[in-house]
């Protein structure tokens, strides 16, 4: 579940971290457990947001702040379904794609 903070944002908003090291605005980056990012992620507002302007979902960068720690990150918000999707390497039929597969893999995990 997303902050207040970060509500504004489509709800098939998903933010993708990876390799998890958050810096320290103040020093050298620190690791952290997997409790302490989850209430980053709750807690933290968005400072900055770009699109990346490459691939077909349409996806962002964004830097996320807490006051103490800040981290960029991938923001995916796609949710489709289409009979087909047919790109310059071929068709796919039957096509889906959506950020609730990557909640699925990171409640896996």
């Amino acid at each position: 579940m997303l902050s207040n903070k970060m509500r504004y944002f489509s709800p098939g908003l998903l933010l993708v971290f990876a390799g998890w090291q958050l810096a320290l605005a103040e020093g050298p980056a620190a690791h952290h457990s997997r409790a302490e990012m989850e209430q980053f992620l709750l807690n933290a507002d968005v400072v900055q947001r770009k699109a990346l302007g490459v691939g077909v979902t349409n996806s962002e960068k964004a830097a996320l702040s807490d006051g103490k720690l800040q981290h960029n990150t991938h923001i995916q918000s796609i949710d489709v379904q289409n009979n087909s999707f047919t790109t310059s390497r071929g068709t796919e039929l039957n096509f889906k794609d959506s950020y609730k597969y990557t909640i699925a893999a990171y409640r896996l995990d």
